[in-house]
């Protein structure tokens, strides 16, 4: 939240205990970004973009006990889709 930009190749990674469906927003974040949410085997369910600023919620269709925000369209310039493993 509040930052202007986000350097390439980085990005945040919420992780949960539970796994559940999950819900994100943008409130006070300013730049564009994709969400990928991820199974508990760390397999891309899902991916977003997201609209900076905007309050409404963008959730997971799907239990995810990851989710992964990166700048906009980065998924898509690495060919990363849903089906993926991430290691980390």
């Amino acid at each position: 939240m509040f930052r202007s930009s986000l350097q390439s190749n980085t990005g945040m990674l919420f992780v949960w205990e539970d796994y559940t469906s999950r819900c994100m927003w943008m409130k006070n974040t300013k730049i564009p970004l994709s969400i990928a949410f991820m199974s508990k085997e760390k397999e891309i369910l899902e991916i977003y973009d997201m609209v900076p600023m905007s309050e409404a919620s963008t959730c997971s269709k799907n239990k995810a006990a990851f989710a992964l925000e990166v700048n906009k369209g980065w998924f898509k310039e690495h060919n990363i889709s849903s089906g993926h493993i991430i290691d980390f």
